[in-house]
């Protein structure tokens, strides 16, 4: 797809902006743990259950705002993947029914973009944990790796195609700013869900 020089700079800017806070996610202890090559279910489950609650709440709070510019939105579902996955992992069905909604504070369309913009960069790197999850715990897109599986071979497509539309609407909304503080919001929200971690030898938290 062919982005215009503003869309490019926007991009750059939004990726070179959130780059302190993208690094100090990933050096989460629960970020860690599940690259270790002793990575448990438990981990594992954890690792999802901090996610669980913010995609839930996103898509049912937040969706409404994108459907007007967002065309493929519903196909960008992911919480019944994460609620499959720790189902499938063993995890009580009654204690994910009672996991809280998440607090987003956000509630225009250019925030909700910048929270998208996270959640849907997640599933590039997702590619990478799928492997390490099925080498480690034997888990596939079928048995309890539907999450990292993300968009399976059409991940690449789905991600160039939400940067060009979220460059598109930013460039031409002017509100690059407002995307580039949301995903950063955004960044700092999962973050503080990847609370300190117990990586003991028991592999619980």
């Amino acid at each position: 797809m062919h982005l215009s020089t503003q869309q490019k700079k926007f991009l750059n800017d939004l990726k070179n902006q959130t780059s302190d806070n993208h690094a100090a996610l990933e050096g989460k202890p629960a970020s860690r743990a599940i690259l270790s090559g002793k990575v448990t279910v438990a981990q594992y489950q954890y690792y999802l259950l901090a996610l669980y609650s913010l995609i839930k709440t996103f898509e049912i709070d937040l969706f409404p705002l994108l459907h007007p510019v967002v065309s493929d939105l519903d196909a960008r579902k992911k919480s019944h993947l994460i609620a499959n996955d720790l189902l499938s992992t063993g995890y009580p069905s009654d204690q994910l029914e009672t996991i809280p909604a998440t607090d987003l504070r956000f509630a225009e369309m250019p925030e909700a973009l910048g929270l998208m913009y996270v959640l849907e960069g997640s599933t590039l790197g997702g590619r990478i944990l799928y492997k390490h999850v099925h080498e480690t715990l034997g888990l596939d897109h079928t048995s309890g790796a539907s999450y990292f599986a993300g968009y399976g071979a059409n991940t690449g497509i789905m991600w160039t195609t939400y940067t060009s539309t979220l460059s598109t609407l930013a460039t031409e909304g002017r509100i690059e700013k407002r995307i580039i503080d949301a995903a950063n919001e955004a960044f700092t929200l999962i973050e503080g869900k990847m609370t300190t971690a117990n990586n003991g030898d028991d592999g619980e938290y």
